[in-house]
């Protein structure tokens, strides 16, 4: 029997998202679905990520994805553009990415 899992505000909190996933205990038939927010706030977002796609987890775009997508949009204008400064300019963002 197949259970689904789904797990919401990771926050790049990369050591309590390892613990979850032990203490799940998954089956391989088990599907576990990410709903968003892999970013902001914990110390390893890209590692949070990196694990998420490792162990083949589904996931759903967060406001906090949609926010830091927003932010790439806007760096590739400034590369384009000389005259546009990001109005989203965070270094959090610029660090992660």
């Amino acid at each position: 029997m197949s259970r689904t899992f789904v797990i919401g505000d990771i926050h790049g909190c990369l050591e309590e998202f390892q613990a979850l996933v032990t203490a799940l205990h998954l089956a391989d038939s088990d599907v576990v679905v990410c709903v968003g927010d892999f970013l902001d706030k914990g110390p390893d977002p890209v590692a949070c990520v990196q694990l998420a796609r490792k162990l083949g987890f589904q996931a759903v775009l967060g406001n906090h994805e949609e926010k830091a997508l927003r932010w790439l949009k806007h760096e590739d204008h400034c590369r384009s553009d000389l005259h546009f400064k990001n109005p989203m300019a965070s270094r959090a963002y610029a660090e992660a990415w």
